[in-house]
């Protein structure tokens, strides 16, 4: 059984793989593929605090705050520190901060269940709002970025 998903699923299979093998025969092989949704945690290129999450401002490219903020604020907001939705493994890891398990890079040291995962090099959503990189829709403003 191949558990996968892309972007937000891929980031759902971090989540829910070890949940899934869990659930099967324990004959039944279980591997994860997720296609990207692993988020670096780090500040924005400006170091700035950014739009709050889920307003217009945020929406802007280029203004949004750094990805733990947007995580801390899904993490509240979806009341995931109720029932089943985060490992007690990780959350045993950071217990003062419980958000960090919604976090590929945090989460992927307690994942028991074998992934390969599948990640982009250069993910414009981090380009834009990380690196606040807002010049990316062609190719040669990508190529002179990146030189």
């Amino acid at each position: 059984l191949v558990v996968t998903g892309i972007s937000a699923g891929g980031l759902s299979t971090f989540l829910h793989l070890d949940r899934v093998a869990a659930r099967v025969p324990a004959a039944t092989k279980v591997r994860g593929a997720p296609e990207v949704g692993y988020f670096l945690d780090h500040d924005n290129f400006a170091h700035s605090r950014g739009a709050k999450p889920n307003t217009p401002e945020w929406k802007r490219m280029g203004t949004a705050t750094n990805y733990t903020t947007w995580m801390k604020y899904i993490y509240g907001m979806q009341n995931l520190s109720f029932g089943e939705g985060l490992s007690k493994e990780c959350q045993q890891h950071y217990p003062t901060k419980p958000w960090l398990c919604f976090m590929s890079p945090r989460m992927q040291k307690v994942i028991q269940t074998p992934y390969f995962m599948f990640n982009s090099k250069y993910d414009s959503w981090q380009l834009n709002n990380e690196l606040q990189i807002s010049s990316w829709d062609t190719p040669e403003k990508q190529l002179a970025v990146l030189k």
